[in-house]
């Protein structure tokens, strides 16, 4: 059996959850999740990218020089591809690169990069993850008494304005909110708290469901 801590604020051991190795491990599927991350970010790419073709560059329309007796290739156009201030061939034109992944995918490569973390020993639920007030500060001090480590991923149920403010100017520290969490956010970080509210969602994940 896996085991998720349970921990309070200051850091003390509360309990620990078991999750089920082998609903664990059939959970990962690395190729799912690679398919899914790939066309997240396919979709965060804005697709501005833009060159102008030879119809569209500001040149002359008369013909470069004659075309016959110079002894030189006939060309027709100040705008070819060929010449220094022309036109770009097959460059690159406003485009958008996202892609359509079904929700059953996407739930399947959450569920897939959550396993990963819990049988890495990543995964911590933590009882009332919040801070007194919306600083910065303290926000570190929480980091610091969880012994957070790099990359941590702070997940709550629902927005939260307050812990947008405070982790927002820690370098690699980030919050998400567990209805909009997804594959790509889980394995872009180290390791991964759970507010105690969550703790039914993720035994129903892997284990038996729990009252929330």
């Amino acid at each position: 059996m896996a085991e998720v801590a349970v921990i309070a604020k200051d850091g003390k051991a509360m309990e620990r959850l078991e999750l089920p190795d082998e609903r664990l491990r059939s959970s990962v599927n690395l190729r799912l999740v690679a398919q899914v991350v790939r066309c997240f970010l396919a979709g965060q790419r804005r697709g501005t990218a833009s060159t102008k073709t030879r119809g569209e560059v500001r040149a002359t329309g008369r013909k470069p020089y004659r075309q016959k007796g110079t002894g030189r290739a006939r060309a027709g156009s100040f705008a070819s591809p060929i010449r220094r201030g022309g036109g770009v061939a097959f460059g690159p034109r406003p485009r958008d690169f996202s892609m359509t992944v079904p929700a059953k995918m996407r739930r399947r490569a959450l569920k897939a990069a959550i396993a990963d973390k819990v049988l890495d020993g990543l995964v911590t639920v933590v009882d009332r993850l919040e801070v007194p007030e919306p600083k910065t500060r303290e926000m570190r001090r929480l980091l610091d008494v969880l012994d957070a480590g790099r990359r941590p991923l702070l997940v709550v149920k629902g927005p939260n304005a307050d812990m947008r403010r405070s982790i927002r100017n820690i370098p690699g520290a980030d919050m998400a909110d567990y209805g909009s969490l997804n594959a790509y956010q889980v394995l872009s970080h180290g390791r991964l708290f759970f507010d105690r509210e969550l703790e039914g969602a993720l035994m129903g994940m892997f284990g038996e469901k729990r009252d929330e």
